[in-house]
């Protein structure tokens, strides 16, 4: 029996070996089939059917994934028939086999397959019970059969194979075993690790795609639209295993603030040990912007993929980390753009509530946006909002560090605090503004920001209403915007203006003031629509905010006309008889809404002469004092000295349709239309009967487009 510990021992000893050589390389397996010997050939009388087991030990290597070589040690015991009549004596011949081999698979399914296999060796045969006797030569054989994989270490296979014990023994061995994976991914013969079941919803056990180098963005709440489309971080993709896969689909969940897994990247086929960089996206939901602290978030990275007809699915746990939703970095300062929440209920109650004074109070000859700019500055101002300095985090100094994290409210927050430093308060201000359909910028200059709001006027215009035109900014783009410096709104709003142009004027100097329009801005950086709590806010009393607006806008026209006024009353004491010049008065006083002290000076030039520009001006304050009969009367006095006046056809059309005599009215537009066509175009709406009245601002602006004659 030393031959056959002697075989034994090979065979462990080879398996050793080479598992230790493999590593990962070589997949190791160990096949154990009992099963049935049954004689053929010339001496198959002699024996009957016998029983035993054969162990292997199988090697896969990366060589080829068909071709499985392995060692192979069996043991049978065949009794013979030697008595007479046939029956048996009590004798057993004994076989032991050692021999090397090859296995040949083909697997028609990820589970079955079908082999060919061929060994060659030696053996010992022992004879046992009334006889001894021994004899030791060359075995060979050759067979084949079928195999099923049961899991990703198991397989179970059966088979039939031909063997020749040469000068003693044929025989047909019909064996059922099963093959068991010691080491390796497997292939061919060794059950693979990349098993898949038939249940598609079963993933493999180690899958064949693994997420390396890992590098994700620490996420800023407030800009979750920003990520719908722009990477948060990237990972490599890598297939760990044996076989390509195709239709790679990668994708990253998160189900606490995500509906759905958003498509990061598709990889048409990913060859074994190939990697591919990738970008992965997120899809988030406004709830991410519950986030009130900085948190780590676990989510997990997928890779879906076809492997051997079927969609599989590897997936891996990751980490996500939070900023809360209050945070920003001032890498780009456009991002503040997305705080500038004009879509807040509380923030559209507050500016609208307000905006209606502007109805009540406001002068229509004054641009409309300079006074709802000036109304809601007054608004925060009585709404007690101050201008207090973070000291966890101030702009000024944060500004300058691109890597630094800043926190800014909300302007709903703003609004409940009743305080916020420079980056809270032009937020805020914006907001409402923008709410109400004004357009905003940020102006940001080294150390500070603040806010600007456009009027939608000329330059040229600018240039007459404003006495002082360096008091507006004119974009390259030719828009002309307010500057406020919001921090000042306790000082009023003419303050924060002045306060505004200074350090516009000082910065743009040297090349340091930037503008940023907030709609340019929300391209990239989109606002989030969230109320950030359910805090109700308070609006302040519209008659301390009427009365504070009516302070400063008497203090604006009387800053505008102070000086032009002072030189045509000297005009007007050196040149009594010139009546242009009083004219030209009454026209000042009009522009800013000063109708008692236009109306006189129009009523002394008209004493003195049927002087036109006077009758049509006359005309003029009395349609914007909404007295239409007697601006009916006046321009009608024009038309009668001069039948082609464009301000007088224009004042009495739009004064019939004002009165609803939309007959008169479209029979003067007709005239205008006729002689005037650029002028009339403008007014397209006086050739109308009244039942598309347009929009709801329609009144407001056409009173602002009042033709003065100087």
């Amino acid at each position: 029996m030393r031959l056959k510990e002697f075989l034994f021992t090979w065979l462990i000893l080879c398996l050793f070996t080479v598992s230790g050589y493999a590593q990962d390389k070589v997949s190791l397996g160990i096949e154990v089939t009992p099963g049935a010997f049954i004689p053929t050939g010339k001496k198959s009388s002699n024996y009957a059917v016998g029983m035993g087991t054969r162990v292997e030990g199988l090697v896969g290597t990366p060589l080829s994934k068909t071709i499985t070589p392995y060692v192979d040690l069996a043991y049978g015991l065949v009794p013979l028939n030697l008595g007479d009549g046939g029956f048996p004596a009590s004798v057993n011949l004994n076989l032991l086999r050692g021999g090397i081999g090859a296995k040949g698979v083909y697997s028609f399914s990820d589970r079955a397959s079908l082999f060919a296999r061929g060994y060659s060796g030696v053996f010992y045969a022992a004879l046992s019970g009334n006889s001894t006797g021994n004899a030791v030569g060359w075995t060979f054989g050759v067979g084949g059969g079928a195999g099923i994989q049961l899991s990703p270490q198991l397989s179970l296979g059966g088979g039939i194979c031909y063997e020749t014990y040469v000068d003693l023994y044929n025989t047909f061995s019909v064996w059922l075993g099963t093959s068991i994976r010691i080491t390796g991914k497997g292939n061919s013969a060794i059950p693979r690790s990349g098993f898949i079941s038939e249940s598609p919803s079963v993933l493999p056990e180690n899958g064949f795609i693994r997420f390396t180098e890992v590098e994700l963005d620490r996420l800023f709440p407030v800009l979750y639209k920003y990520y719908d489309d722009r990477p948060i971080g990237t990972a490599t993709v890598l297939n760990i295993g044996d076989e390509p896969v195709e239709e790679v689909v990668i994708r990253l969940k998160l189900k606490q603030f995500m509906d759905a897994p958003k498509v990061s990247a598709r990889i048409e086929r990913c060859i074994p040990g190939e990697e591919n960089k990738v970008d992965i996206y997120a899809l988030f939901t406004e709830d991410i912007l519950s986030v009130t602290e900085g948190a780590k978030v676990a989510a997990e990275l997928s890779a879906e993929y076809s492997f051997r007809g079927k969609r599989v699915s590897d997936n891996e746990v990751i980490t996500l980390n939070t900023y809360n939703r209050n945070a920003l970095q001032w890498d780009d300062d456009r991002k503040i753009a997305a705080f500038v929440t004009a879509r807040d209920e509380e923030v559209q109650r507050f500016s609208r509530n307000i905006a209606t004074l502007f109805e009540e109070c406001g002068i229509r000859e004054i641009n409309r946006e300079l006074q709802i700019g000036m109304l809601l500055l007054c608004a925060m101002a009585e709404h007690n909002c101050s201008y207090v300095i973070d000291p966890s985090s101030p702009y000024s100094a944060l500004s300058s560090d691109t890597a630094a994290i800043d926190s800014v409210q909300f302007p709903r927050q703003t609004l409940q605090y009743r305080a916020g430093d420079c980056d809270d308060l032009s937020s805020t201000y914006a907001a409402l503004l923008e709410s109400v359909g004004i357009e905003t910028a940020f102006i940001t200059v080294p150390g500070h920001i603040f806010t600007a709001f456009r009027v939608p006027i000329q330059a040229q215009e600018a240039a007459r209403i404003f006495k002082n035109p360096g008091d507006v900014i004119t974009a390259e783009d030719g828009s002309i915007w307010i500057p406020v410096e919001t921090t000042l709104l306790k000082d009023g709003f003419l303050t924060a203006w002045s306060e505004g142009v200074r350090q516009w004027r000082v910065h743009q100097d040297k090349k340091q003031a930037v503008l940023i329009p907030i709609r340019q801005a929300w391209k990239l950086y989109e606002p989030v629509a969230f109320g950030v709590s359910d805090y109700e806010v308070d609006i302040p009393t519209l008659d301390v905010v009427a009365h504070s607006f009516k302070q400063e806008l008497s203090s604006f026209v009387s800053q505008q006309i102070s000086e032009r006024e002072a030189i045509l009353h000297q005009q007007i004491d050196a040149n009594p008889n010139d009546l242009s010049i009083r004219n030209k008065l009454g026209v000042l006083y009009a522009r800013y809404g000063r109708y008692d002290q236009a109306r006189q000076q129009f009523s002394a030039v008209l004493q003195v002469s049927t002087y036109v520009p006077a009758l049509i001006n006359s005309g003029n304050v009395a349609y914007l004092s909404q007295n239409y009969e007697a601006a009916r009367q006046e321009y009608q006095k024009v038309l009668d000295i001069v039948p082609r006046n464009r301000a007088a056809l224009l004042g009495l059309a739009r004064t019939e349709y004002v009165l609803k005599n939309y007959t008169a009215a479209n029979i003067m537009y007709a005239k205008l239309q006729s002689i005037y066509p650029e002028i009339a175009g403008r007014f397209s709406f006086l050739g109308t009967d009244g039942g598309n009245r347009g929009r709801a601002s329609d009144l407001s602006d056409r009173s602002n487009s009042i033709m003065w004659e100087e």
